[in-house]
């Protein structure tokens, strides 16, 4: 594990250029209980449809895969491809910012099963998620 490994996974957020695009923030991570918050803010460009607030279903799926490896970078210190995608929709968003909870619930030796919650500020369920990554042992 690297020395600072939130140094790490801040860094992993800001790369890929769809993280640029999307903005995504580190609200929260725990090293003991390998969860992380990532928040997607608020943008009319992210809406699904013009010009009413709420964000497009592919964007809800987004901050799902983005928390998920970034619970995942917790564990190895770095990137790791994404294996499979589940989103289950609960509502549509309001147009709040979203956040997006993950936690691992397992990390074997070569695949790593993530949970994510994705809501409002204020608790306001969006969508529930789990994503599957391929564990690199190099």
């Amino acid at each position: 594990m690297p020395d600072d490994p939130i140094a790490v996974l801040e860094a992993e957020l800001a790369a890929p250029p769809f993280h640029r695009w999307l903005r995504p923030s580190l609200e929260s991570a725990d090293l003991a209980s390998e969860t992380v918050t990532v928040r997607i803010p608020a943008r009319p460009e992210l809406a699904r449809i013009p010009g009413e607030p709420g964000f497009h279903g592919a964007v809800v799926a987004g901050a799902v895969d983005i928390a998920a490896h970034a619970a995942i970078v917790l564990r190895t210190g770095g990137p790791t491809p994404t294996v499979d995608l589940r989103v289950d929709y609960l509502r549509a968003s309001t147009g709040a910012d979203l956040l997006a909870r993950a936690r691992i619930v397992r990390a074997g030796r070569s695949l790593g099963t993530v949970r994510v919650d994705v809501s409002e500020p204020g608790g306001r369920e969006i969508a529930a998620g789990m994503a599957t990554f391929y564990l690199r042992r190099d």
